[in-house]
């Protein structure tokens, strides 16, 4: 299931009622076929809302889809039909997974106190209610061309302040939402519109692990910040609410791995060579059952292309 919930047991039900495709209480022709959109789907997010119902994929298809059609059945006197589903990302997401090699970690900022930057923000908003009086009794005796000047400086005060608190909001909300005090950006070997665009267009969220030291607890709450020259470029929403993603702190050797999962439905058809960045190494691995296990073994590789190819692509 893709996106967020198409509806709940009641909306369900309702949208069906809305429907122009039943009603009047008649029976459905012979082999006659009705479609109906539910939307995108469950994204099985606990807590991602006050109204979430946090479903099981049965729970959900069982809840939402098949009890909404019944009752709107049930209401309008016609026989239940077969229910016959394409389930999109829900089954093609699973076959393609990418890898993302970390470069290099650096502290986002100084580890954050509570009580220092609760300070910092009142700090900030007093002195700025204090200035607006200030500043319309000094305009309204000024001349003009002095009130043009204490107008850019004060917007000048104002924009710098702003900044500062937004930075200093970002910083108490991350503290709020659970994470440690020292988050780390991890510059991955990315970018975020070539390889997973639907983050960036449409805010969907992709499960991320590492897949380096499974045997090594992740410590490092960190975001990943993709190699573009965009501020967008950058991972700092996950799955279950969370705004950071645990990994190890990187060793000198290199070598440490991130995979987004769920990748294989739209991500490849969208994508571009955003920034002139090319497409990664493709590589195809098989599983095969072997005694009572599955063995995998790697059916071929196809080397993404180089710069100079890359580069040769555009006029």
């Amino acid at each position: 299931m893709e996106g967020p919930a198409a509806g709940r047991r009641a909306g369900g039900g309702e949208a069906g009622r809305r429907s122009g495709g039943v009603g009047g209480g008649e029976a459905p022709a012979a082999g006659r076929r009705w479609r109906r959109d539910w939307g995108g789907g469950e994204e099985n997010s606990p807590g991602s809302s006050d109204m979430s119902v946090a479903y099981g994929l049965e729970q959900y298809a069982s809840s939402v889809v098949v009890q909404a059609v019944r009752l709107m059945c049930d209401d309008n006197g016609v026989a239940h039909p077969v229910l016959c589903t394409e389930s999109g990302r829900a089954m093609v997401s699973h076959h393609s997974m990418i890898i993302l090699e970390a470069l290099s970690a650096i502290p986002d900022s100084e580890p954050l106190d509570d009580e220092d930057t609760h300070d910092q923000l009142l700090t900030k908003i007093h002195h700025l209610s204090t200035k607006q009086p200030a500043y319309r009794r000094g305009g309204a005796a000024a001349a003009i061309g002095a009130m043009v000047d204490d107008m850019h400086s004060h917007a000048t005060d104002l924009k710098k302040h702003g900044i500062e608190m937004y930075k200093l909001g970002k910083k108490l909300s991350k503290r709020v939402s659970g994470d440690a005090s020292t988050i780390y950006n991890y510059h991955m070997n990315l970018s975020v519109f070539s390889l997973v665009p639907d983050f960036w267009g449409i805010g969907q969220l992709f499960p991320m692990m590492p897949v380096s030291r499974l045997y090594e607890e992740p410590t490092i709450n960190s975001t990943l910040v993709d190699i573009t020259c965009d501020s967008d470029g950058k991972i700092e929403k996950f799955i279950l609410d969370r705004v950071t993603l645990p990994l190890h702190p990187l060793e000198a050797e290199g070598g440490y791995y991130v995979a987004a999962l769920l990748s294989g439905a739209y991500q490849e058809a969208l994508s571009c060579r955003h920034n002139l960045f090319s497409g990664p190494t493709l590589v195809r691995v098989l599983s095969e059952s072997a005694g009572g296990g599955l063995n995998f073994k790697i059916a071929s590789v196809e080397l993404g292309p180089t710069s100079e190819e890359v580069i040769g692509t555009v006029q």
